[in-house]
């Protein structure tokens, strides 16, 4: 693992689990994209975090050519719920139905230590979502700045676009790139 620009590190199997293993126990975090929360365990074991958002819509969206039927995403949100069950309980988990843009506000100022992205998996969608969760790490003057300045970040889908410094018009100066440019 490298360093590279914001202090972003490099992983270059690209491996999630391997990312994992580097956050800080009882550290506070956000999925984004749980569907039927499998990952949300793997998490849950490997940082043992002391506050976890998982955010998803569980919901068909227009235009999206990988959607499922409602009835699926309703059946996933049940297994997700289901299996955070006694974190949802114990207060480790709040799970939170809704787009990122939707519910971003409802994260405390500068209260993640690191955001794992994987609900959107077109570029657009990825792009929209880091920049939504991403804000404050970057040091750019949105209204919800919901990252510590140690955070980390990954998103599944796209992990190579945090790796290089470019300018967006989308977030601001040195984010992520922006898919129109």
């Amino acid at each position: 693992m490298g360093k590279c620009a914001h202090g972003i590190e490099r992983f270059p199997e690209l491996n999630r689990v391997a990312w994992l293993k580097t956050l800080p126990k009882w550290s506070v975090g956000a999925e984004i994209g749980v569907r039927a929360a499998k990952f949300s365990r793997r998490i849950l074991r490997t940082v043992k975090p002391s506050l976890l958002w998982l955010v998803d819509c569980w919901s068909t969206q227009p235009k999206v050519p990988y959607n499922l039927s409602d009835e699926c995403y309703l059946s996933d949100m049940r297994k997700a719920l289901r299996r955070v069950r006694g974190e949802i309980l114990s207060g480790v988990v709040r799970v939170v139905c809704g787009f990122s843009r939707e519910v971003v506000e409802l994260v405390p100022d500068k209260s993640l230590d690191w955001l794992y992205v994987d609900a959107g998996h077109t570029y657009m969608e990825c792009h929209e979502d880091l920049c939504l969760w991403f804000k404050c790490y970057l040091g750019l003057r949105l209204p919800i700045p919901a990252f510590t300045k140690r955070s980390k970040c990954i998103a599944h889908e796209y992990v190579l676009i945090i790796h290089r410094p470019i300018h967006s018009a989308t977030c601001g100066t040195t984010a992520f790139p922006s898919p129109l440019s």
